[in-house]
């Protein structure tokens, strides 16, 4: 994409992200802004210039309230996609993508699934507070993630490269054919049941568990701050320079050029 095309397809997120506020504020449903969104908004007043996506957290109760309401507020442009929606699509998490657009990942393009252009939404669920207990469990819930995903493709989403590179791609490719008799359901309630394994407890974080890296503490995601993005207010977590810090380190400082990078994309067009 040249530059024209990356800020039209930021502005068809921002969109997007806007019909989520709508439907949030309307229900009383919390959200926040994360990860290389909340950085943009810091650093950037908005997007990140390179960036090609837009992440949203929500915890799982406000998740699952969003997941109730949205299907009957969302406007037609656009189409809430997840496992139940869309049983080709091989994410945990849910997307709000727009129809009549592609945003064809290289890795994912031989699915038939909605390939429209989205906003990410990640359920936050509790944390274990032992920090030995919690690495068992972001590796556990990783493996199953990665399971899961390998009964639908057998590339990655990102290039691998070097001999650990190498592996892992060997590893998808294997499971994807050791797993064609295995239910995709089966494998999704295994995944679910290990992510939301601390459900209902009092722990002093919440996280999303297939990224270790997006853990917040419970304050800070039940007193919400507002942040301009790109002109518009979005909610962020409280104290968001915590957030950015546990996720990038020093986050004002810019990235090299060559890590300036998106999505490895097959195809990319905002109309129809």
């Amino acid at each position: 994409m040249d530059a024209n095309e990356l800020r039209s397809l930021q502005m068809t997120l921002l969109e997007i992200c806007c019909e989520i506020d709508r439907i949030c504020r309307e229900e009383g449903i919390p959200y926040f802004i994360i990860a290389g969104t909340a950085l943009g908004a810091v650093r950037h007043g908005g997007f990140i210039p390179w960036d090609d996506d837009l992440d949203i957290g929500m915890k799982r109760e406000d998740y699952e309230r969003f997941l109730q309401a949205a299907p009957g507020k969302l406007k037609p442009e656009y189409f809430l996609q997840n496992h139940e929606t869309d049983p080709n699509a091989p994410f945990y998490f849910t997307k709000i993508r727009k129809n009549g657009t592609r945003f064809v990942e290289k890795y994912l393009s031989g699915l038939a699934m909605h390939h429209g252009v989205f906003v990410d939404i990640f359920p936050f669920d509790p944390a274990p507070d032992h920090s030995k207990e919690r690495e068992r469990y972001f590796k556990k819930a990783r493996f199953l993630d990665q399971v899961y995903v390998s009964k639908f493709v057998s590339g990655t989403s990102t290039p691998q490269t070097g001999f650990s590179g190498r592996m892992k791609g060997l590893v998808r490719k294997f499971l994807h054919i050791a797993l064609r008799p295995v239910s995709a359901k089966k494998l999704y309630f295994r995944l679910d049941r290990e992510i939301q394994r601390y459900g209902g407890r009092e722990t002093a974080c919440r996280c999303y568990a297939l990224t270790p890296k997006l853990l917040i503490q419970n304050e800070n995601l039940d007193n919400l701050d507002e942040i301009l993005f790109e002109g518009k207010k979005l909610f962020c977590p409280g104290n968001l320079s915590v957030h950015l810090t546990d996720y990038f380190g020093d986050y004002m400082q810019l990235p090299p050029e060559e890590k300036r990078v998106g999505h490895q994309l097959e195809e990319v067009r905002l109309s129809e």
